[in-house]
């Protein structure tokens, strides 16, 4: 069975996998380039319903509060800076939104904000995927007792049902890999 922080570690590398993508048609549209509307939205849809629906939630809902609750007063700071920015990422992402349908050419002024939302959510979640993968993931294992995991991926299952899994995600994320960054 894999581990449930290996799960997470999964879902950062389709995370990942989109920035690149929202990146490149970041580039594109600050370049003076048609802003992509369906791909944009294929790209906000994932975050929003995916990665801020359910794999934020599995880490607030599951894994942090252990490690608050069993790790020391140092990694319990940890998950706060880690809360934090996933509640800044989450801000962004309502901020791209905006830029899913818009009424006409965007201005230069849109082009470049979308631009910068897109830059800031990119640095916010690298900093995050590095606390969580160079820290946090390692007391999860270390100082959570290993009981107290037993129904972590239980915990993620309920968090994700109703919801579309991982997997189901994947090929959005190679089609816009195949567009974007090819």
């Amino acid at each position: 069975m894999t581990q449930p922080t290996q799960t997470l570690r999964d879902e950062h590398a389709d995370v990942r996998r989109l920035l690149v993508s929202l990146l490149a048609m970041a580039r594109h549209v600050a370049l003076g380039g048609e802003f992509p509307v369906a791909d944009c939205a294929s790209a906000i849809r994932y975050l929003r319903e995916f990665v801020v629906a359910v794999h934020f939630r599995k880490e607030g809902e599951v894994v942090f509060p252990a490690i608050a609750m069993h790790g020391s007063d140092h990694d319990a700071e940890q998950v706060g800076l880690a809360l934090r920015l996933q509640d800044e990422a989450l801000s962004i992402v309502h901020s791209l939104v905006l830029f899913w349908e818009p009424s006409g050419d965007l201005t230069p002024a849109e082009c470049a904000g979308f631009a910068d939302a897109v830059q800031s959510l990119a640095g916010l979640c690298e900093r995050m995927v590095d606390l969580e993968e160079h820290g946090l993931f390692a007391v999860a294992m270390t100082r959570v007792p290993a009981d107290d995991r037993l129904d972590w991926p239980n915990a993620f299952a309920a968090i994700q049902h109703d919801r579309s899994s991982r997997e189901e995600w994947l090929p959005l994320l190679s089609g816009l890999e195949q567009r974007w960054c090819a």
